[in-house]
């Protein structure tokens, strides 16, 4: 997992090679202007950007993927985000190949997710998005679903 800010984003785009072309398209792209929906970006890879209000922890579930890494952005908004390591958890659901998500449970620390900040999560990176910070509020996110396996 990476947690930091937006302005030190730069700094990780030899990490993964379509992690520049995410940088692009937020250098080229207004994120309070991005309609809610997925958007391709080539190369097999996409964004979806969602508007939702935060909810508590105890209604939300840990989920990890195994195709995509999501680097998770908020353009308004704020909200909690449980983090554990997969082989910490305990499986809920089996995993969906079709849809690359896994539901997962166990006792996750949280960070906070803001303007200004972002997230990244790898497969072994199990996530709890969308839990209210002290009171809901309306959230709009962008997740840019990257590739594990990817070439520019």
């Amino acid at each position: 997992m990476i947690y930091d800010s937006i302005t030190n984003l730069e700094m990780y785009s030899s990490i993964h090679p379509l992690f520049r072309k995410v940088i692009d398209f937020l250098k080229t792209n207004n994120m309070n202007e991005l309609p809610v929906g997925k958007q391709e970006l080539g190369n097999n890879m996409y964004c979806n950007v969602d508007e939702y209000e935060t909810g508590n922890a105890s209604e939300k579930f840990i989920e990890c993927h195994r195709k995509f890494i999501d680097i998770q952005i908020l353009a308004e908004g704020v909200e909690l985000i449980g983090v554990v390591s997969r082989e910490d958890c305990e499986i809920i659901s089996p995993y969906d190949e079709a849809r690359d998500f896994e539901k997962l449970s166990g006792n996750p620390e949280f960070i906070t997710l803001k303007k200004g900040l972002f997230a990244v999560f790898f497969p072994q990176d199990g996530h709890m998005p969308c839990v209210k910070k002290e009171e809901s509020c309306r959230v709009k996110k962008i997740v840019f679903k990257v590739p594990v396996n990817a070439e520019d």
